[in-house]
């Protein structure tokens, strides 16, 4: 044997470049990041979707907030005295549109293609599109028009003017007269009607527009001398006419809102050395039975909301979801909440928080999510 030879101990052709190593090795390396994406996105999601958003910082003094079609509509007063805004935004921390000023707008509703306001100086009800910003006046002539609610086939307001006798204009004989009007949205040409009238203490109207549905609207009026001593009044009337009901009349009463036939209001708790430092919510079903206590012991100055088939109590300090017979869940903790500057929807709470020097407020539009769905778009940053 000759001893130069050399055994073979080896592929000439390295296992590295071999084309079935390079395809096995891609193969894993495409299903462990399939792998890492598919944990590791959720995960971001919820850590990062869990948080709380800032939508904008606001320079105007905010008076109303709106939420439909995917956008947050914001009415407010102009930095320096400027005239008041009804403002659009469609993402967080983006320059929002203006959709139209007006030193008189007082109240607005939207379902997001149409902006409905009422202008309290020009005594007028608007229309403006949201698309084009095209605006027009439908109704005229009002007189102290105060609030506004919509639902798909109508737009429902509020008009206050002093109840005199005939023929003597120096001393009202009576309290001042709130006509509550409605149309159909669709209506040429316009055709409004008062579906009823009520005695207030004020040619200002205090109270709110709490439900309107294809059967019947809801509205609570709540008194300007000592609200939270005095009686509120709480009224439901079919849209078709009839009786004008008078659900509840309690001390202190706050907010109301309703879910098919049931409404649900909230008041001072009586149950408390002082009342006003706690609230309660009543619920009755408006075709039969008597009021109950559908939860109580919550903190002051909150708004109802009625969101699917759910109830949800936002104060400026909390937001709880109610679960029926005194049971409660918290779902946000607010800091420096501005009392009835929110609004929902099924996954998230939008609302106006105050901070800085109480000198000087400063505002900010914020958005608290309470769904899993939400937490998704607030990883990606939507609105």
């Amino acid at each position: 044997m000759n001893g130069n030879s050399e055994t073979p101990v080896g592929n000439l052709e390295s296992d590295a470049m071999n084309p079935e190593t390079l395809r096995a090795r891609a193969v894993r390396l495409v299903r462990v990041g399939i792998l890492i994406a598919a944990i590791g996105y959720p995960l971001i999601a919820i850590v990062k979707g869990k948080a709380l958003v800032e939508i904008a910082q606001l320079d105007g003094k905010p008076l109303q907030i709106e939420f439909a079609g995917g956008r947050l509509f914001l009415l407010d007063e102009g930095p320096s005295g400027n005239a008041r805004r009804i403002l659009m935004y469609r993402r967080p921390g983006r320059t929002p549109r203006t959709l139209c000023r007006g030193a008189g707008i007082s109240r607005f509703a939207t379902d997001g293609k149409w902006v409905y306001f009422l202008e309290f100086t020009a005594g007028t009800l608007n229309r403006l599109r949201v698309r084009t910003g095209n605006a027009e006046t439908l109704v005229s002539g009002l007189v102290n028009p105060g609030d506004i609610i919509l639902d798909r086939r109508r737009v429902a307001w509020t008009e206050t003017h002093d109840h005199s006798v005939t023929g003597i204009h120096t001393v009202p004989a009576l309290m001042p007269l709130t006509t509550l009007r409605v149309m159909e949205r669709k209506s040429r040409p316009v055709q409004p009607r008062v579906l009823a009238a009520f005695e207030t203490d004020s040619r200002q109207f205090n109270g709110e527009l709490a439900a309107l549905d294809n059967r019947r609207i809801a509205w609570l009026t709540i008194p300007m001398v000592a609200p939270t001593l005095s009686r509120g009044n709480l009224y439901t009337r079919a849209l078709k006419g009839g009786e004008l009901r008078t659900v509840s009349k309690d001390s202190g009463l706050q907010s109301a809102a309703a879910r098919g036939t049931r409404v649900y209001w909230s008041a001072v708790c009586d149950e408390a050395a002082n009342p006003a430092s706690f609230a309660t919510v009543y619920c009755t079903d408006t075709r039969k039975g008597s009021p109950s206590i559908f939860a109580d012991w919550l903190p002051p100055a909150g708004k109802l909301f009625s969101v699917g088939r759910r109830i949800y109590y936002v104060s400026p300090t909390a937001a709880f979801r109610l679960l029926g017979d005194r049971r409660v869940t918290q779902v946000a903790e607010m800091k420096g909440g501005v009392g009835g500057l929110a609004c929902l929807t099924p996954h998230n709470i939008y609302c106006v928080e105050q901070y800085g020097d109480p000198q000087g407020p400063k505002y900010r539009a914020m958005r608290y999510p309470v769904s899993g769905f939400a937490w998704v778009r607030n990883a990606v940053g939507r609105l």
